[in-house]
């Protein structure tokens, strides 16, 4: 009996290992593809050119794009906070800001990119948040990760629509790649309705059925996502509220940051439209989670639609890369919030419910 015990944990520690070295080698594979997208814009930057193109007027406007930024991820806590009230937990705003911008932080380092960073800050939560309402708070990230991807996928749906007879003109390798982002976006829009319209679709039989066929697959993980979103319908105006700070202010900011970079390559605000194309697009391929943190596809993406939009290929692979400097340095600033949180734990000023 003790040498089946034995033989048992032996296999559970052996399969353990063997999930551990699949998450690292996934991690380092995305490592590896974020760097060759990188060398493949790097590759397109004529760097005999940068003296003409590099001045302080640059950094001047990379600083600026550095602060719209921070002030985007000050609103991330905000829009996180309407959340959080819905569920009826309370939290100070300072409390809200440190945990997002450790979520951000641990999203750049951590195997599963945004994900990763929200089950560290869901971590945080847990310790000091009531019992009953624990589920409620984690449930509260996974809602606010929905809303902002609902309103970025509204926003490139909105966009690419406008500018379609613009689109269809690119070459084929902008073209194509920009279309399934589009494609890519509707479908979002369109599970993103089923989320929160539920109760009218999934009593359509066949949708029923779907439904029920995809729970199994998942081994009824679909279900509880659905019943967190059915709860938190229960005060739609703040919902909406959440939703509209997404649309008219965090993902604009986001675009004012490469819209200053660009502006200050080209000394020339004419690339302004073409700027917020390529910057929600950029944003939609950074959110495929096939890189840390969008690293690499955000850029290559970025980098494609600013030249369609008649910026040299030394300008758009290097706007590209000054604006994902720009997220990368802001959002390593959670690290000291990280650091400051972990000395307070110790001296115990943050109060822990059990």
């Amino acid at each position: 009996m003790i040498r089946l015990k034995q033989q048992e944990s032996i296999l559970e520690n052996d399969a353990e290992k063997k999930q551990g070295w699949k998450k690292w080698s996934i991690q380092a594979f995305k490592l590896i593809l974020a760097g060759a997208l990188i060398c493949w814009v790097v590759r397109g930057i004529d760097f005999t050119q940068l003296n003409q193109i590099a001045s302080g007027r640059i950094l001047v406007f990379t600083a600026l794009a550095g602060a719209v930024i921070g002030a985007q991820l000050i609103l991330c806590a905000v829009r996180w906070r309407i959340l959080l009230r819905i569920q009826q937990i309370e939290i100070p705003f300072s409390r809200a800001l440190s945990l997002s911008m450790q979520g951000t932080f641990f999203s750049l380092c951590m195997p599963g990119g945004a994900v990763g960073g929200d089950v560290v800050k869901a971590a945080f939560l847990v310790k000091e948040t009531q019992k009953g309402k624990r589920l409620h708070g984690v449930t509260s990230i996974f809602i606010d990760r929905v809303i902002g991807m609902l309103a970025l996928f509204f926003l490139v749906a909105a966009a690419v629509t406008f500018a379609m007879k613009e689109v269809l003109t690119f070459q084929p390798e902008v073209k194509y790649p920009v279309l399934i982002l589009y494609l890519l976006c509707l479908a979002g829009l369109a599970a993103g309705l089923a989320l929160f319209l539920q109760d009218v679709i999934f009593r359509i039989p066949f949708a029923r059925t779907c439904l029920d066929f995809i729970d199994r697959m998942a081994k009824g993980r679909i279900t509880p996502v659905l019943d967190s979103v059915k709860a938190c319908r229960k005060d739609p105006g703040r919902l909406f509220a959440a939703f509209l700070l997404s649309v008219l202010a965090m993902h604009p900011l986001l675009v004012a940051g490469l819209v200053l970079i660009v502006t200050g390559i080209t000394g020339t605000t004419a690339h302004t439209g073409g700027t917020v194309l390529a910057s929600l697009l950029g944003g939609t391929a950074a959110a495929i989670p096939v890189t840390p943190g969008g690293l690499g596809t955000r850029d290559k993406i970025t980098q494609l639609v600013l030249e369609a939009q008649g910026i040299d290929s030394t300008g758009a692979g290097f706007a590209a890369l000054l604006y994902t400097l720009a997220l990368v340095l802001v959002s390593m600033t959670g690290v000291f919030f990280f650091l400051f949180d972990s000395w307070i734990r110790k001296s115990g000023n943050i109060p822990e419910n059990k």
